[in-house]
């Protein structure tokens, strides 16, 4: 399943993964250039697992306040 296909709080998680799998590589990484790019692919991660976890906050409808009464 692509993660394009999850439930946001899923696809949130699944971005955030591969943002830190992205970091341990360019931990890793002995070329600059090389762990550079592995540190860009994970703020472009990090920047999708923002965006889905949006998502899910404007999905989530909101309580109802204390006392209110509810429209028909």
């Amino acid at each position: 399943m692509e993660a394009g296909d999850l439930p946001p709080r899923e696809r949130a998680a699944r971005y955030r993964d591969l943002a830190q799998a992205q970091c341990e590589l360019a931990e890793a990484s002995e070329l600059p250039e090389i762990r550079a790019t592995h540190l860009e692919l994970a703020a472009m991660w990090s920047r999708l697992a923002e965006e889905a976890e949006r998502h899910v906050d404007s999905a989530t409808p909101a309580a109802p306040e204390a006392g209110a009464s509810p429209t028909a």
